[in-house]
């Protein structure tokens, strides 16, 4: 930096050094973006809020290359220009159509996967109904048993009575009585315990039933509101050419 002296020696702006290196020390880097901001805000308008991200960028590259080239006529017409402009509804045609494609491919994709996620569904509910059937009948057996040691309690209290107060006081018949009633309590108890695992176990399944049914209903209909709704076909080329020449 240049500094002007006085004639007797000294400074005559003895504080511009600061001033300068105040002023270079500023930062400036938010000036870029904030610009970007707001040209951003000038294209997104409530009437275009719709604007894809690729439509956005590509406004974006056409204003900044505006502004390097200083205004729209001072842009070099060029034969890369001028093939660009006649061939730009063909490749926007191309491009809508290889869009179409890979939605289709995304469309097939999600169906096959919809379609093995509901075989595993169906076979996953047929095994638990499987196993919740296999539960019923072990159930219907236990009753079974439960009843037919109930019925062997009432026999055995009935033999041991009469055994009691027989006139002959059978020893040997209340004896086989009390072992017959010790067996068949060891029996309902036995079966009364599986009984009551049979049931948790029925309740574990069918609540995994209900719940993989909610599933399957709640996917349905979700399938079923994202359902793609028709769209129109890009107009071609040559229908448009038509248009224009009527």
């Amino acid at each position: 930096m240049c500094l002007i002296w006085l004639t007797v020696g000294e400074k005559k702006y003895q504080h511009l050094s600061y001033v300068a290196k105040a002023a270079l020390t500023l930062s400036h880097s938010n000036a870029s973006p904030e610009r970007g901001f707001s040209v951003n805000n000038a294209v997104v308008m409530t009437d275009r809020g719709s604007l894809s991200e690729r439509s956005i960028v590509t406004v974006r590259v056409v204003k900044e290359a505006v502004r390097v080239f200083g205004s729209c006529t001072k842009v070099p017409i060029t034969k890369d220009l001028i093939h660009s402009v006649r061939h730009a509804h063909s490749e926007y045609a191309l491009f809508l159509e290889n869009e179409r494609k890979q939605a289709l491919v995304e469309e097939k994709k999600k169906k096959e996967e919809a379609a093995e996620a509901l075989r595993v569904e169906q076979r996953t509910s047929k095994r638990l109904h499987e196993q919740l059937a296999e539960q019923v009948q072990l159930e219907t057996v236990q009753m079974a048993e439960q009843e037919t040691a109930r019925q062997l309690i009432a026999e055995a209290t009935h033999k041991l009575s009469a055994a009691v107060q027989g006139t002959a006081n059978n020893l040997q018949g209340a004896k086989v009585a009390q072992a017959m009633l010790s067996a068949s309590n060891l029996k309902l108890n036995d079966s009364t315990k599986q009984l009551a695992d049979i049931k948790h176990e029925k309740e574990k399944i069918e609540e995994k039933v209900r719940r993989l049914e909610r599933t399957t209903a709640d996917k349905k209909r979700t399938a079923g509101s994202a359902m793609p709704q028709p769209t129109s076909e890009p107009t071609s080329e040559p229908a448009a050419k038509k248009r224009k020449l009527h």
